[in-house]
């Protein structure tokens, strides 16, 4: 289960880096691919799929009166998980349980799903004699998303158990998780508060913070093996690859689309080459650092970082290597 939240928790950014992609090239009409992949990945990221116009009234306060009770079901799960610590009780440790599991969640799809359906209905389009309901749910909106804001970000921070357990995503550093949701938290408003019709300014912001972080996560992951479980890391490793790829390319063209020289199809051939080899190049150097550390003699640690991934790698060693 856990695998596979990180699964999606990776590939609902890469998507995200694709919508960005597909907003920044002059897109002619007759590119039938461009124009299937925009769709494609507006639906994927939840664009203008909710919104107040979208929706009947009544079913817009349920969507309200669901995300709140999920917060308060989150609050309630969180304070008892902390007076089980608090009190060393064992029976409650299964809130502890059921925190991980919900904090891992939240932050692979949760985040984003509630952040699309807040903001895009604080951003819509309302009738004169809904004025005020739809004021009243405005406010309302703005705290529920500040309270997913915070409970994401500790979420990020604390559901990862920083010592080696059966938590397979514990990790001795929470910066490839914090990592992830700063840059949804930047894309998010951006996304759902304006139209990105081709603005500037809004297009800048998105590749500069996308490339920034996704580069710098991939680079942590590699320079640190942050995670225990060699599957978690594996996994992290490739999709953040691809993802620094894409938000380099994005970049990139961001300077050329200024020309409008490039179009869309044109980057997606040029990814579709380069992933592949970019990819097997960092997954590579992975290994190898891997194959060092296997190796490396324990009186030849130097610093706390390369005891760490001294431990990784002997952990990789018991558990993936078959001895005759």
């Amino acid at each position: 289960f856990q695998l596979s939240i990180l699964f999606l928790s990776n590939l609902h950014t890469v998507i995200i880096l694709f919508w960005i992609q597909t907003q920044l090239p002059s897109l002619p009409y007759n590119e039938v691919l461009a124009s299937s992949l925009s769709k494609i990945v507006n639906i994927l990221t939840l664009k203008d799929i909710f919104g107040y116009e979208n929706s009947n009234q009544a079913t817009t306060i349920a969507l309200f009166v669901v995300i709140t009770i999920y917060f308060l079901i989150t609050f309630t799960v969180l304070g008892l998980s902390l007076l089980a610590h608090h009190l060393k009780d064992k029976a409650m440790k299964k809130f502890s349980s059921v925190l991980v599991y919900l904090g891992q969640a939240q932050i692979a799809l949760g985040f984003w799903v509630i952040n699309s359906f807040l903001m895009q209905y604080i951003s819509a389009g309302y009738s004169e004699e809904d004025l005020d309901i739809k004021n009243a749910l405005q406010g309302i909106a703005c705290v529920l998303i500040m309270f997913n804001y915070l409970v994401t970000f500790f979420f990020a921070a604390f559901s990862y158990d920083p010592f080696l357990s059966s938590n397979i995503l514990s990790a001795h550093s929470p910066v490839p998780q914090i990592l992830d949701i700063l840059f949804k938290a930047v894309a998010a408003p951006l996304m759902f508060f304006f139209q990105n019709d081709g603005n500037l300014v809004e297009n800048w912001l998105l590749v500069l913070a996308a490339a920034s972080v996704m580069v710098g996560k991939c680079y942590f992951l590699i320079d640190r093996f942050p995670y225990y479980n060699y599957k978690a890391l594996k996994i992290s490793i490739i999709y953040s690859t691809v993802a620094g790829l894409i938000s380099a390319i994005n970049l990139i063209v961001q300077f050329i689309e200024i020309k409008e020289s490039v179009s869309l199809v044109n980057i997606l051939y040029i990814q579709t080459l380069l992933v592949p080899i970019v990819v097997k190049f960092c997954y590579g150097y992975w290994k190898r650092e891997l194959l060092h550390y296997i190796s490396l003699p324990e009186e030849n640690i130097q610093n706390p970082k390369e005891a760490l991934k001294k431990l990784f790698a002997l952990l990789f060693l018991f558990k993936h290597t078959k001895f005759t």
